[in-house]
């Protein structure tokens, strides 16, 4: 809807829109699932001062007294191979636990 509404709907989809899109729907149904489900999980990102990002992270259970909260990271790019690079921002993450 984004690209018909900028006018560039049959013009060829570049790699930055297409990734923007995936991301998009992605989060559309993560939410759709959350709400749907009554899981109730937190939904949140994470941001490094560098500025990396983890593009979603997902609470499965809440922090308690003497236990982590349980979460799960996922790092979605719109690519035919994945770069070791990009987990990077993950990695940077779980070192502050």
């Amino acid at each position: 809807m984004a690209r018909a509404a900028s006018n560039i709907i049959y013009e060829p989809m570049d790699e930055l829109w297409a990734g923007t899109a995936l991301e998009t729907i992605f989060f559309h149904e993560l939410r759709v699932y959350n709400e749907y489900g009554k899981k109730h999980r937190g939904l949140f990102f994470y941001r490094t001062t560098q500025g990396s990002e983890v593009d979603f992270i997902i609470e499965l259970a809440k922090q308690k007294i003497n236990k982590p909260a349980e979460i799960i990271c996922i790092e979605l790019k719109y690519s035919k191979k994945w770069k070791p690079e990009w987990f990077k921002p993950i990695a940077s993450l779980q070192e502050r636990k």
